[in-house]
């Protein structure tokens, strides 16, 4: 079949290898997503270690578009839940160093002058 032929349903050569690369590539990115979501729950969950992207195998296919909006929308929430989340945690964190004597090394109260 000549480039750039599609077949009758809007295909074209190759098109299953982009869904299946498309498929994993939002298979780990809603992995990450269910990582931060659990974090906000759990603050020692762990760490994922870098991200790294994938390889981008071509245009994203039409069947999984839908997918891949519901996607941006679930990561634009988790990006205002965990700003949330980092602003609260450094509103705590100002507290406690507002408390005079915390954090500061410990020192004697009491002089002992009589031996």
């Amino acid at each position: 079949m000549p480039r750039g032929t599609t077949y009758d349903d809007g295909t074209h050569p190759g098109a299953d290898l982009e869904v299946a690369g498309w498929t994993a590539i939002l298979d780990a990115m809603e992995a990450a997503a269910d990582h931060a979501e659990a974090l906000l729950g759990k603050p020692d969950h762990g760490n994922r270690g870098d991200w790294t992207p994938a390889g981008i195998p071509g245009p994203l296919p039409q069947q999984l578009r839908e997918r891949a909006l519901l996607l941006a929308e679930r990561q634009d929430t988790l990006v205002q839940r965990l700003e949330e989340a980092r602003m609260s945690t450094q509103r705590q964190l100002n507290a406690v160093s507002s408390v005079p004597g915390v954090g500061a090394a410990s020192a004697a109260v009491y002089l002992d002058i009589t031996g």
